[in-house]
């Protein structure tokens, strides 16, 4: 045990822990072929089935991921809707109390169990947590369902959270923010146990190592209190799209966030990491409507929306078409199966590929706000297809007008390109749809 600097004026006795752990997210439609690999494990018995984090800042400090303080508790909820999870918090609990940066280290404070209390009659909101002269309150509530195994032959445990969602806490309610999807913990006292199980488990790769993957949705509703979109649900999408050489999506990325930091005329949009980073399962589909391009998109919780993309056309480097997608599928997309929801909407579909995907959102000077995308896409059968894009997604006050928007995307574009070359990137038209729609 040592002291420790954790940030915000805080300085406490805690107690690290050494052992290896690596985490990854799955797909809910993979989860039960996964499951079967742990047949044969121990299951590990907990009276309480779920984990309660609550995330935890300075009421007079801005927002920030690295160093957050959180409360970890464990309860056995019903359900996983808002009023369950509000419920056994403004009861009262109590937890271990925590700080973990953003390269995952995790460090306990050890001084026994923390009791957050529930709010009073008098005071608005929750319960606030009292540390020497600091006041913390709650920003998130993260609820994981989990099943914990044992693995002799490999001397690790294996932790599966079979489903998570994430909160943001607005005064004295829970504003759900959506599903994040299965994840699985594999820890072990060495490196080479953990490596053995997870060749064991993840001999198809259906296991993936999202970097920031746990702040998707609340990065997504971040922006979304910044950026103002376009109205309604069929709008025109601008964008430029390159092919992205063979280069890592994280290196990738941090070139991209380097670059716009360093840039006088642009602003970042979304505090370190800067970015979000999820994965998505695109199902790409026939149907009668005649220059329609189908998708049925698949998050990594298992919920579908419709994506129909029309009236294809370019101008200069941009691709132009009319877009009808859902924005909210991580919260109210369908629960059904692929095959059932195209079966509904007379689609057939013919190809999928998985793409792992870092959304990088900026701001230029007069607020108009951009993307960019950098996509690591590969289908059924193994075809791989890296792309970064370049899109407009809104403004930070009053919409620009078409026109304007093409000037900026055109000159940005040309930007990108020039300044990254170790990218390497070449521009192209071509969709995704497109890409694998062609038989090679």
């Amino acid at each position: 045990m040592v002291n420790k600097y954790l940030g915000d004026g805080f300085t406490a006795i805690v107690k690290t822990t050494r052992r290896t752990e690596w985490r990854g997210d799955l797909f809910a439609s993979d989860l039960g072929p996964f499951l079967d690999r742990l047949a044969a494990a121990r299951v590990v018995p907990y009276r309480l089935s779920h984990t309660l984090t609550i995330f935890l800042r300075p009421s007079d400090a801005d927002f920030r991921v690295d160093g957050t303080l959180r409360l970890r508790a464990y309860r056995a909820l019903p359900d996983l809707a808002p009023e369950s999870v509000r419920r056994a918090i403004t009861d009262g609990l109590s937890g271990k109390l925590q700080v973990k940066d953003l390269h995952g280290a995790t460090t306990e404070l050890h001084a026994g169990p923390v009791v957050f209390l529930h709010a009073t009659a008098e005071r608005d909101g929750w319960g606030r947590l009292q540390i020497a002269e600091r006041t913390l309150e709650p920003t998130s509530v993260r609820v994981a369902r989990r099943v914990h195994y044992e693995l002799p032959q490999d001397a690790a445990r294996v932790t599966v959270d079979l489903e998570r969602s994430l909160f943001r806490v607005a005064g004295n309610t829970l504003r759900p923010l959506g599903d994040m999807g299965p994840r699985i913990e594999i820890k072990g006292a060495r490196s080479r146990d953990v490596q053995r199980a997870l060749t064991r488990l993840n001999p198809d790769g259906a296991l993936r190592r999202l970097r920031y993957g746990s702040l998707e949705l609340l990065f997504q509703d971040l922006l979304g209190d910044l950026v103002r979109p376009a109205s309604g649900n069929a709008k025109p999408e601008i964008e430029a799209k390159f092919e992205l050489a063979d280069v890592d999506l994280t290196r990738a990325a941090s070139a991209v966030i380097d670059w716009l930091h360093r840039n006088s005329d642009t602003r970042l949009l979304l505090p370190a990491p800067h970015q979000v980073v999820r994965m998505r399962r695109y199902h790409f589909c026939a149907s009668d409507d005649a220059g329609a391009q189908c998708t049925i998109v698949e998050t990594a919780a298992g919920r579908l929306s419709a994506k129909v993309k029309r009236a294809e056309g370019v101008q200069g480097m941009a691709l132009v078409r009319a877009t009808e997608a859902s924005r909210t599928t991580n919260l109210n997309g369908v629960r059904t199966s692929v095959d059932a929801f195209a079966r509904q909407r007379g689609w057939r579909p013919f190809n999928f590929m998985t793409k792992i995907q870092s959304k990088i959102p900026f701001a230029l000077r007069n607020g108009h706000a951009y993307l960019v995308s950098i996509d690591h896409c590969v289908d059924a059968r193994g075809r791989a297809l890296r792309q970064l894009e370049l899109e407009e997604i809104g403004s930070l006050g009053a919409a620009p007008r078409t026109s304007i928007v093409f000037a900026e995307l055109e000159a940005l574009a040309t930007r990108v390109q020039s300044r990254l070359p170790e990218l390497a990137l070449r521009p192209t038209t071509e969709s995704k749809f497109a890409f694998y729609s062609r038989q090679q």
